[in-house]
């Protein structure tokens, strides 16, 4: 079959495997498909914040009329900000489609929209792991961190000291503790992020609520604070281990931390 003929969902999917065939891809990040006028059908990955979308757009500016799409798919439904860049573009705005809702705004958001943007977008992002990992089915085998494995290490270790139960996404069971994942296509120094997974019982209820629609569930305000709480508490906690990290502020991936460097 050629990559023609497939759905622009399949296509994005094969394509997210080919960057990590060894093991889980990084869900955080965003892959999209484009069939152009052409019928050529091309792809790409979100890289940093940017918008995988007009990561696209960049990439087609310079080709013409040829390079005109007529349906594009992205993982998450596009932002805001790349909303206007398609419109702008003249895409058609029946010819997108998604599979995640990403809620996003216009505008400058408050500190109480941050928050229920995150723990919107937490609940989608949870949803759209599982339907992730149900199709990339379980890697054989422990998970292999290659040249972040050191990094791994030296923050499981770390955190364990400090008395937190620790462990990579791949293991994640039913109860709470520091997940990492580690995203092999970045940098080195910048691929390890942890976030607090609140234990099976209540993720199970925010996946549900979400899935029926049950946005004002309890349980995806209760998930958002307790990850909240645990994302201020790894930061101190790390910080007098000598582990330096970020947060993220990436609603890509909310309540996540960036390992940035070991003392």
């Amino acid at each position: 079959m050629s990559i023609d003929s497939l759905e622009l969902s399949a296509v994005a999917f094969r394509a997210r495997q080919s960057d990590s065939p060894s093991g889980w891809s990084p869900v955080r990040r965003n892959y999209a498909a484009v069939r152009l006028a052409d019928g050529t059908v091309l792809t790409a990955r979100s890289i940093g914040k940017k918008p995988v979308e007009i990561e696209l757009l960049e990439r087609l500016a310079s080709r013409g009329a040829s390079a005109r799409i007529v349906e594009i798919y992205s993982e998450r439904q596009p932002s805001v900000a790349a909303e206007v860049a398609l419109t702008r573009a003249g895409v058609d705005p029946g010819a997108v489609s998604y599979t995640a809702e990403f809620f996003d705004m216009e505008g400058e958001p408050t500190a109480d929209d941050l928050r229920e943007l995150a723990l919107l977008n937490n609940a989608s992002v949870e949803v759209l792991r599982a339907m992730i990992r149900d199709a990339e089915g379980f890697p054989d085998g422990k998970a292999e961190f290659g040249p972040f494995a050191a990094t791994v290490d030296a923050v499981g270790e770390r955190l364990g000291r400090a008395g937190y139960v620790v462990f990579p996404e791949q293991e994640r069971g039913t109860e709470p503790g520091v997940e990492i994942v580690v995203d092999q296509l970045e940098d080195e120094g910048r691929g390890v992020y942890l976030s607090w997974f609140v234990g099976e019982p209540l993720n199970s209820r925010v996946v549900q609520a979400f899935a029926d629609n049950q946005l004002d569930d309890s349980a995806l305000a209760e998930a958002g604070e307790i990850k909240q709480h645990k994302l201020h508490e790894l930061a101190v906690a790390l910080m007098k281990e000598r582990v330096l990290t970020e947060d993220l502020q990436d609603n890509c991936s909310p309540y996540t931390l960036r390992v940035t460097g070991i003392r």
